[in-house]
């Protein structure tokens, strides 16, 4: 997209960013295959985006993350689970691109009311799942690991299935790492953990813990977890 327009009947979107950094923020486009934004939607929003004024980004995705929670809660779980389980997903993905805009201050208050929303939203969807996601939290030196465990189907004790560890880079979030790639790890047996270290959100937000330069600091506690 870089250097020209997206159209869409009458709706345009220009992303001329020459660090690519907006393109980055849509890349939940990605992951629709596997329960994130429904790509008209995202395309949608992003054409509200007007091109290098950032605060238009969180305008846009913001209220479209408020419209897809509003309709998550609005279904009845109970009855009809798997319809819920896609839109209570959503605000998690699509509250990042908000984020990313307050990032470059710290103290800016909507960088907690986001991650709230996002990590609410997705902690019901979570029970929603076949075999329910469980949130971990192993001891560390100096600091506790925040992760969650996905069993792939079948998995006991007298049928163990192998366990991919999978972490984000710089101050991704674990949550994100299910849609892009615990969805298809399960589809093919596979456990996934994915885990948050010093720096990364809830260990930073949560703790006040930041980057490391010894990553397996964050990984090494699955030893003796699993």
């Amino acid at each position: 997209m870089t250097g020209g327009p997206y159209v869409k009947g009458q709706q345009s979107c220009h992303f001329s960013a020459p660090d690519h950094s907006f393109h980055y923020r849509l890349r939940n486009l990605a992951a629709a295959r596997y329960q994130d934004a429904d790509i008209a939607e995202v395309l949608s929003a992003a054409g509200k985006i007007e091109a290098g004024i950032l605060e238009s980004l969180y305008a846009a995705f913001y209220d479209f993350a408020q419209r897809v929670d509003g309709q998550g809660q609005a279904i009845d779980s109970s009855q009809y689970p798997v319809s819920a389980e896609t839109p209570t997903f959503a605000p998690q993905l699509i509250t990042a691109p908000p984020i990313f805009t307050c990032n470059g201050t710290p103290s800016d208050p909507r960088i907690n009311t986001f991650w709230e929303l996002q990590t609410a939203a997705f902690d019901k969807a979570l029970a929603l799942l076949d075999i329910p996601g469980q949130r971990l939290t192993p001891k560390s030196d100096g600091f506790n690991v925040e992760a969650i465990f996905y069993a792939a189907p079948g998995a006991s004790p007298s049928n163990p299935k192998l366990t991919i560890n999978a972490g984000t880079g710089y101050d991704g979030p674990q949550e994100e790492l299910l849609h892009s790639v615990s969805f298809a790890a399960l589809e093919l047996g596979y456990n996934v953990i994915t885990y948050e270290g010093p720096g990364q959100p809830s260990v930073l937000r949560q703790q006040k813990s930041g980057f490391i330069a010894e990553r397996r600091r964050s990984s090494h506690p699955w030893c003796t977890t699993l």
